[in-house]
């Protein structure tokens, strides 16, 4: 139990606003930049998929950061 205290004390130091920031582009490169190259890959599946990663990375990042905080 005293290493998931230790663990969940680590992970709220770690995710700061810059860490946030840092998800939130990754998660806009998925969404615009990677799908917009699998769409021209006629790889319509795999588009969607990485829109719904990127949606799910610049989303989630910031919920969880405004849940820690």
């Amino acid at each position: 139990m005293e290493i998931l205290k230790n663990l969940a004390e680590d992970l709220v130091e770690a995710y700061t606003p810059s860490t946030v920031a840092i998800f939130v582009l990754i998660g806009l490169f998925l969404f615009f930049v990677e799908s917009r190259s699998m769409a021209q890959k006629k790889l319509k599946s795999e588009k969607l998929l990485l829109k719904a990663i990127g949606v799910l990375y610049a989303i989630g990042s910031i919920v969880v950061y405004l849940i820690i905080s």
